[in-house]
């Protein structure tokens, strides 16, 4: 299962999402609205032709 962002809430929301027992294994988002912390931008994979990145787990962030 996949969660979908067409924008990332503010500081710490993959986490919030795990918190709230979210079983997904990535999470899309526009790749428009990725801060530019290097973090968010190694952890993602290559943007798809609909403009939307996936990241594959939040455990990259950790």
């Amino acid at each position: 299962m996949a969660a979908r962002f067409d924008r990332l809430p503010t500081a710490g929301w993959l986490e919030r999402l795990a918190l709230a027992g979210a079983d997904a294994t990535e999470v899309r988002c526009d790749l428009a609205t990725l801060p530019g912390d290097p973090r968010f931008r190694d952890a993602v994979d290559p943007a798809p032709p609909d403009g939307h990145a996936t990241v594959r787990s939040p455990w990259t962030f950790a």
